[in-house]
């Protein structure tokens, strides 16, 4: 609720596996972070992407959301 009462204008999303805490990639699972990444899904539209797509593979890399406007 915070995030949609002052949703941020940019949203960096950067790879990490977090799979030795049971989770496996943030946005993934419900338990962390799945609800926010649906959300940031459903308002934000892809802006740019260095390297390989974060949290698809074991690669590194980064993606930037900028916010859609309504």
């Amino acid at each position: 609720n915070a995030y949609a009462a002052n949703p941020p204008d940019l949203v960096l999303l950067a790879h990490r596996s977090t799979a030795e805490y049971g989770v496996g990639y943030f946005g993934k699972d419900k338990r962390y972070g799945f609800d926010l990444m649906q959300w940031v899904k459903t308002n934000y539209a892809p802006l740019w992407v260095v390297g390989p797509e974060p949290l698809q593979t074991n690669a590194f890399g980064l993606e930037m959301f900028i916010r859609k406007r309504t």
